[in-house]
């Protein structure tokens, strides 16, 4: 038998280790990123070269061994060099924070050859899935910096002008370091802009936070994570196991019951809602047609955002604004100041009581996405007590598309479950919901924003 040393001897039992029971070195080439192909390829050289020296020794093939050796050098020598390539790639993606999630997984070996295309297509729909759940599971992050911000007033101590954050922080009695390291990462998503190191204006989104001017995001922005709101949402897993109402859980009482008992916070709410209102006026306006209409009862239409526009639009018209005593203060305010209100009366009442309102045009807009199917009927049936026979209701409210597609009423349908109880709808569920309170559907009527009008006719 022809001799061989032992470094050789060792060299050959060491890479049929590697190559008979690599079950993790796969692994390691996927995760490194590229080069799996070539290594694949190499390592199934070496195997057989390692299979042709283990017969030449066998076998006795003196003259086979020596220049097995030397090409099983040559191989190893390209292995080496690929697998230095390769933790030298993974090593610059986890520097370029390209984060690996999940446990490591035992693999099986495969024998038949994968393409390097292949690999590489894979890993980019990999990334691309993990990259959209760090966002997805990052969003709060930026919501909580618009909050703060909102909350401290800084876009009011800004507005046009171009400001050094060490005096924003000063005027705001803010730490001036977090305050610079808040508006660096919010002027990635255009709330602010860096003019200069230091030196923020304000970016296209953060001039709606401002509270002067009359699209105003403002007050949204703070409700959203104001603790008594908030705290709603840090209970949702108990809607998701009961169906229950988050908020009435934590706080003892439904959403509108804790309003009247604290009007600091029905004040919030109210601006926040007439903000959405805000948004979706001019939709609703070139959408619907009012010029024959004399008389339009806004029911449950809190500060009368949505019946001012009407009026100013339509002078010829008047109005009705049904909503609870408290919520009729802020909205007189409104009235007064449009000065509408020899036009525009306001009645104190509660649209779960039957009530008798005589006019052309009836409006619930937000409304019926508040409650559950029971009370919604009770709403419209009340609805339905005082319409006339010619006379038109209007649901202004988001519907659910039907499929996968991405919608705000998809995502409004779940601040319901958590803090309302109600829930946003699809067409047939709220022509059902029509159909049970006196009404038939005649037709619906899309707009310019996430809001429908869905017109109903009395029966």
């Amino acid at each position: 038998m022809f001799d061989i040393g032992m470094p050789e001897l060792l060299v050959i039992v060491i890479v049929a280790l590697l190559v008979f029971g690599p079950k993790r070195l796969p692994e390691l080439a996927k995760a490194a990123g590229k080069g799996l192909a070539e290594l694949k390829k190499s390592l199934h050289d070496v195997k057989r070269q390692v299979e042709t020296e283990v017969k030449a020794i066998e076998g006795e093939e003196e003259g086979t061994v020596g220049k097995g050796l030397v090409d099983l050098k040559k191989s190893l020598e390209d292995v080496k060099r690929q697998v230095e390539t390769g933790f030298r790639e993974a090593l610059d993606t986890s520097v370029a924070q390209k984060p690996v999630i999940g446990a490591y997984e035992e693999v099986e070996e495969e024998e038949e050859e994968v393409g390097e295309e292949e690999i590489e297509e894979e890993e980019e729909i990999d990334e691309e899935n993990m990259e959209s759940l760090h966002d997805l599971l990052n969003s709060h992050v930026m919501s909580r910096l618009i909050y703060a911000v909102a909350k401290t007033g800084i876009p009011d101590l800004m507005n046009d002008n171009q400001m050094d954050y060490k005096e924003l922080a000063e005027r705001a009695n803010l730490h001036p370091h977090s305050l610079y390291r808040i508006m660096r990462t919010l002027s990635s998503v255009n709330v602010f802009s860096e003019i200069e190191k230091g030196v923020f204006r304000l970016g296209d989104i953060g001039q709606l936070l401002r509270t002067d001017i009359p699209e105003s995001q403002h007050a949204l922005a703070v409700l959203m994570w104001e603790p008594w709101w908030r705290q709603g949402w840090d209970e949702l897993l108990y809607s998701l196991q009961t169906g229950k109402v988050a908020f009435d859980h934590i706080h003892g009482r439904g959403l509108f019951e804790y309003l009247k008992q604290n009007p600091e916070a029905a004040e919030l709410f109210n601006k926040a809602m007439t903000s959405f209102t805000a948004q979706e006026i001019n939709s609703i306006l070139d959408a619907y047609d009012f010029s024959v209409v004399k008389k339009v009862v806004d029911i449950g239409g809190g500060q009368g955002k949505l019946l001012a526009s009407i009026l100013e639009k339509y002078p010829s018209m008047n109005g009705v604004l049904l909503d609870l005593p408290m919520t009729l203060d802020s909205a007189k305010k409104l009235i007064d100041q449009e000065d509408l209100s020899e036009r525009c009366e306001l009645v104190p009442g509660d649209f779960f009581t039957p009530f008798s309102l005589s006019g052309d045009v009836y409006i619930l807009k937000s409304v019926i996405h508040n409650w559950s199917d029971e009370q919604a009927i009770s709403i419209l049936k009340n609805c339905q007590g005082s319409i006339n026979k010619e006379s038109r209701l209007l649901i202004i409210e988001r519907i659910i598309p039907y499929g996968n597609e991405p919608s705000p009423a998809k995502i409004m349908d779940i601040v319901t479950l958590v803090n309302l109880g109600g829930q946003e709808r699809t067409l047939s569920e709220y022509e059902e919901l029509l159909k049970s309170s006196g009404f038939k559907l005649n037709r619906v009527i899309n707009t310019n924003s996430a809001m429908s009008i869905i017109e109903g006719i009395p029966i």
